[in-house]
């Protein structure tokens, strides 16, 4: 992921315009919420290749007007390598952070960037 690329994703988190994997809690509804799991898009994938994964994300401009278990559901879905998550999740709790600072402890994002 280049910097430009970087910095777009993670102003796209931050707005609230691209939803993580991570911030489903229940594993198990990982095939709920991005489609393509549940559709066998990873089934040919080695097991090293899905070791690289760092998170999975959607874009909420195409998210489908259903929801499971509260969560928005993508007929598409983006993929982070977990090289690039570890830089990404590092700037998104420092940017998170300085957001909280700015708006007073009563902003309460969560992203689970751990």
């Amino acid at each position: 992921m280049s910097a430009t690329q970087l910095q777009e994703f993670i102003h796209g988190v931050v707005v609230g315009r691209l939803f993580l994997s991570t911030q489903v809690r229940d594993r198990r509804e990982l095939p709920l919420v991005f489609r393509p799991i549940a559709l066998g898009a990873f089934a040919g994938w080695s097991r090293r290749r899905r070791q690289r994964v760092g998170v999975l994300y959607g874009d909420m401009s195409v998210a489908r007007p259903e929801t499971a278990n509260g969560h928005p559901v993508f007929d598409k879905v983006g993929v982070v390598h977990k090289d690039d998550w570890a830089k990404a999740a590092r700037l998104l709790s420092s940017e998170l952070l300085r957001l909280r600072e700015l708006e007073g402890e009563d902003s309460n994002r969560e992203i689970g960037t751990e």
